[in-house]
Order: structure tokens, then C-alpha cells, then sequence
């Protein structure tokens, strides 16, 4: 014969409150805003934690979080949509973006079959040259900084691979060099800096790649903001201060232009002050490409609550006593206008100049030669028949950087009182505004073997421009 028992549970009812209460709270907790732009994908990665001999990128996991709180919260990417991986391996990075042999990773799954998604890849981490193939490669945290061609990943397959795929707009960010060095120093044994240079795929015209640095420079951090220097100032860029005076137009909108001129600003500045190094991002793309098409109205409202000043009370205005006379009309000295300042912005495109280099006291060194600025660069070798000149340099925003090194045609030259002694260039190095069609440096070269320097006059006369 089977029984049944009954138990009823008796809670005292200021239990009973705590509960309801505690239940309430999680239920009106403020749920994560409806996506705008619900095709949208990302992919974001940060590696910090590298196996073996290889430092860690202090920063790496803050820098993507902090773009990703960015994509969510600025360009309204639903989070379900976005590829979050940390210390990411080779085979995760091959997952999510494919292979040499195919290019469908875990990304070309995510995307609309219709070509309406707009795509934003972030990488935070090391990035390493291959010294047998001068390839640039992404560094996964299980690989051998030596040995990048065997198990490092290739910027130019990921380039490749995503120029490929189907996209409404394709936007790439790197925080990352690729000369082989970094902040905690170099990352492949007994060699310098080289340069590798990423190449834009040609399929996909409508992509913008931005990375952290060029050629054989280093990607500094910004300790005090526990930011890689490039995420730290790029974030300040696309949250609005790009938009800004100097740099936009205050129209609500980031074109890839304005993080440009903010990035060539404010972070090349940082750079050069806090580590004394030379820092300039990469950008490729179209400059009127909008990288943020609108900000939210609540990052403008706390904009413009926090600049907001405080009415004040109408002043009261007493009638006067006695009739007061009108003042008598001045007459104002004519002021001529102020003529334009000289523009530096179209040198920096294209412009030729006529260059006269004049040397105290190497024989036969002086130069005199045209020279072109491309983009804000100059980088030609001169020869006078006797001596070799490499001149290279860069204008940006005005400032002139020029580099020169002089060398005898033979290395090797005998001196009349004894056996072959090696020449050993001479070089100079100045930086100068741009202020006037005609500019004047005096420096000084050296050292050749002796020792010695010697005085250099630079003169550039402006040919012209376009």
C-alpha cells in the first residue's frame, strides 16, 4: 500500500521580499540596444600570450576589447555577429579566414550570400618579416618567431582572402609592424629591422587597410593608457575627434581622410616625444570613404552636456538719468588682408624641386640636381661622375625630414701614404619647415674614416607643383 506526502515550504515573508526583489533586479536589467546594422560582421583578435622565447604584447587583449565595445556600440554590430578570438593560433586564424587553398573560413560563413555586409577586421598583436620570402606575416601565439614562412600567418593571404569575399564594405585595422622589432626589442635573432611593405589585393577596390606603423618601424604602446599607441589614438579618431577642427569637417561622419590627417597628427606626435622614434601609420584606400557613417546621439549629447555652460540671469538695465549723446562715428585705418600662407599641402602630392647640395670639405661632392616629392616623399640616388649621393626624405604637414649619404664610387681608395683604407659614407640629417618656394639648411656630414665632419649647405629651390 503506497503513501503519499505533502510538504509545503513556509518562507518568512521578509525572505520572501528578498527574493521578489533580487528577481526583479535581474529582470530590468537594461538589455543591449537593438543592432543598427544587423548584416554587419567582425572579426577581432588580440594576442598578448606567446608561447616560448616570444614577449607578450602587454596590451593586445585591452586594445580589442575596447575596438569591440566600438563596433557594438558606435558602428551597431550585433555581438552574435562578431568573430572574438584571444591569443589566437595558427589554426584559429586559418578557421577564420581560410587558407592559400580556399578563402571560406569561419567569416565568409557569417556573411549575408547577397554582398550586404559591411566587414571590420581588427588584429592586435605581433607581426613578423619573413627574411627568405620578405613577406609580412601576422604571428599566431603557438609560432616560432624565426620561422615565420613555416607557421606564421600571411598578411598577404589575408589581404588575398578577404579581397575575395562578397562585402558591402571591407574596412582592415592592424595594430601591428612588421620589421621584426618590438617595444620589449627584437623578435628575430641577429638581424635589424628589414621593411615589408603590405600589398592591396586587386580584387576588392572598396577596402581600407590601416596598420600601426611603416616599413622597419616599431609600434609603440601608450603605457599610461594601457593602449597599443596606434588602438589608442585610431579609437580617439573614430569616436569623433577626427571630425573635429584640424583634421574634419564636424559633420557627424569619419571619412578614412580625416583619421588619416588625425593619425599623422596626434599619434606620429606621441610617438616621436614619448620613445624619441619615427611612427606613421599605413593607410591605403579612398580618403572620402566613410569609416563611421554617423555617431550615436548619446555620445554627442554627453559631448555637448559636458561643453554646455551654465545661463546666466539678464543683466538689469537702469534708465539713465540724463540724455546721453551718441558717440561720433570712428573711422577705422584700412587694413590690407593678410596674404594666403604658403601651401604645403600640394608640394607634399607632387612637386619637383631643383636641389643644390654644397659640402666644406669633401672634394668633390657637390650636387645640383632636380628631385621629385611623391606623397610626400623624395627618395632618389644622384651621381656627379665622382661621388654617390642617396637622398631620401619626408614632408608632412610642412616639415621637411632629409636624409642624405654621400660616398666615394670605389670602396675601397688608396691613400698616397700607405695601403687601400675602406671610405666610409658621410652623412647628414635635418629637419626643416616648409615656409617659402626656397629653403636653406645648414648642417654638417660626417664621419668619413678620419673622423671627421663637415659642414653641408642644402639649398631647394621649388620648380613646381600640381
Amino acid at each position: 500500500m503506497s503513501r503519499t506526502f505533502k510538504f509545503r515550504a513556509i518562507v518568512p515573508l521578509t525572505r520572501l521580499f528578498a527574493i521578489t526583489l533580487s528577481l526583479a533586479a535581474v529582470t530590468t536589467c537594461p538589455a543591449t540596444a537593438d543592432p543598427t546594422n544587423r548584416r554587419a560582421v567582425a572579426v577581432i583578435m588580440g594576442n598578448s600570450n606567446y608561447q616560448g622565447s616570444t614577449p607578450t604584447v602587454d596590451y593586445a587583449h585591452n586594445d580589442a576589447d575596447s575596438f569591440k565595445a566600438f563596433v557594438i556600440g558606435v558602428l551597431g554590430y550585433d555581438p552574435d555577429n562578431i568573430i572574438d578570438i584571444r591569443d589566437a593560433t595558427k589554426a584559429q586564424m586559418e578557421t577564420a579566414f581560410g587558407n592559400e587553398r580556399s578563402n571560406e573560413g569561419k567569416l565568409w560563413r557569417y556573411l549575408d550570400p547577397k554582398g550586404r555586409s559591411d566587414v571590420v577586421v581588427f588584429y592586435s598583436g605581433h607581426g613578423v618579416p619573413g627574411l627568405k620570402d620578405k613577406r609580412g606575416y601576422l604571428l599566431p601565439v603557438d609560432a616560432d618567431a624565426n620561422a615565420p614562412e613555416i607557421n606564421g600567418f600571411p598578411l598577404d593571404v589575408l589581404l588575398e582572402n578577404l579581397g575575395q569575399l562578397k562585402t558591402k564594405s571591407l574596412s582592415v585595422f592592424l595594430d601591428a609592424c612588421f620589421s621584426g622589432d618590438s617595444p620589449k626589442g627584437m623578435l628575430i635573432r641577429a638581424t635589424s629591422g628589414i621593411s615589408v611593405t603590405p600589398k592591396m589585393p586587386k580584387t576588392n577596390s572598396a577596402m581600407t587597410l590601416i596598420t600601426a606603423a611603416e616599413g622597419d618601424q616599431v609600434a609603440s604602446w601608450d603605457v599610461k593608457a594601457k593602449h597599443g599607441m596606434f588602438t589608442k589614438h585610431l579609437l580617439d579618431a573614430l569616436y569623433g575627434k577626427a571630425d573635429g577642427p584640424d583634421y574634419g569637417n564636424n559633420d557627424g561622419k569619419i571619412a578614412l581622410g580625416e583619421v588619416k590627417e588625425y593619425l599623422d597628427d596626434r599619434m606620429t606626435r606621441a610617438a616621436r616625444r614619448q620613445f624619441g622614434r619615427h611612427q606613421n601609420a599605413s593607410v591605403r584606400g579612398n580618403d572620402n570613404k566613410l569609416l563611421v557613417s554617423g555617431l550615436p546621439a548619446n555620445v554627442k549629447q554627453a559631448e555637448i552636456k559636458t561643453a554646455a555652460v551654465a545661463p546666466q540671469p539678464a543683466p538689469v538695465v537702469k534708465k539713465p538719468a540724463a540724455v546721453i549723446k551718441k558717440p561720433e562715428p570712428v573711422v577705422k585705418a584700412y587694413v590690407p588682408p593678410p596674404k594666403p600662407a604658403f601651401n604645403t599641402a600640394t608640394l607634399e602630392r607632387h612637386s619637383t624641386w631643383r636641389i643644390e647640395v654644397d659640402f666644406t670639405d669633401i672634394y668633390g661632392a657637390d650636387f645640383s640636381a632636380e628631385i621629385t616629392m611623391v606623397n610626400g616623399r623624395i627618395g632618389e640616388p644622384l651621381y656627379n661622375g665622382h661621388l654617390i649621393l642617396d637622398l631620401w626624405g619626408n614632408m608632412r604637414r610642412g616639415v621637411l625630414e632629409l636624409k642624405g649619404t654621400v660616398a666615394d664610387r670605389e670602396r675601397f681608395v688608396h691613400a698616397p701614404w700607405g695601403p687601400a683604407v675602406e671610405m666610409i659614407p658621410h652623412t647628414f640629417d635635418t629637419l626643416v619647415d616648409v615656409k617659402s618656394p626656397n629653403v636653406h639648411i645648414n648642417t654638417t656630414a660626417g664621419a668619413d674614416f678620419t673622423g671627421d665632419t663637415s659642414g653641408v649647405t642644402i639649398t631647394l629651390t621649388l620648380l613646381r607643383s600640381s
